[in-house]
């Protein structure tokens, strides 16, 4: 299966290639493995030649595909933006990997507030049981009416 990478629209192979983000249809926005090493290099290079090369491969490429995709050029522009700001405190010496890294991991901690407690789980079984109760009761109606429906035809096409 043959897709176009959403950043410079050449061809890739849709089965492997890495996914830069999912349209609002749930479909896959897929890169070449040119762009999505210039990506890598973006967010992990610690070498600001390196990042400037890639800045200046991808937004000539994004020029360059002309593509109207808004979600897309967007965060590659976002991308390509904190590359810019890390490459700058890369050169003047006022970057620290370990800052990035710690905020990285802060981003997904589940804080106390958050957790499921005791109370919540009695809840949702409490709320399981009486969901049990009336999918049981609307069941047996449901039933019933469709019993009394038929038993109506029965009579009805003999009368």
């Amino acid at each position: 299966m043959s897709k176009v990478c959403c950043i410079c629209k050449r061809d890739i192979d849709a089965d492997t290639a890495p996914i830069l983000a999912m349209s609002g249809y749930g479909n896959p926005k897929q890169l070449c493995p040119e762009c999505d090493g210039h990506i890598v290099t973006l967010t992990e290079s610690l070498d600001a030649t390196e990042i400037a090369r890639s800045i200046e491969a991808l937004g000539e490429s994004l020029t360059k595909s002309d593509t109207d995709d808004v979600q897309v050029i967007a965060i590659v522009t976002d991308m390509l933006e904190d590359a810019k700001e890390k490459m700058d405190a890369i050169e003047n010496g006022s970057y620290t990997p370990e800052e990035n890294e710690e905020d990285s991991e802060d981003e997904f901690e589940i804080t106390e507030d958050l957790m499921e407690t005791e109370e919540d789980r009695i809840l949702d079984e409490e709320e399981a049981r009486v969901s049990k109760k009336i999918d049981t009761i609307t069941s047996w109606i449901a039933g019933a009416f469709f019993i009394a429906t038929v038993v109506f035809l029965i009579i009805k096409s003999f009368f």
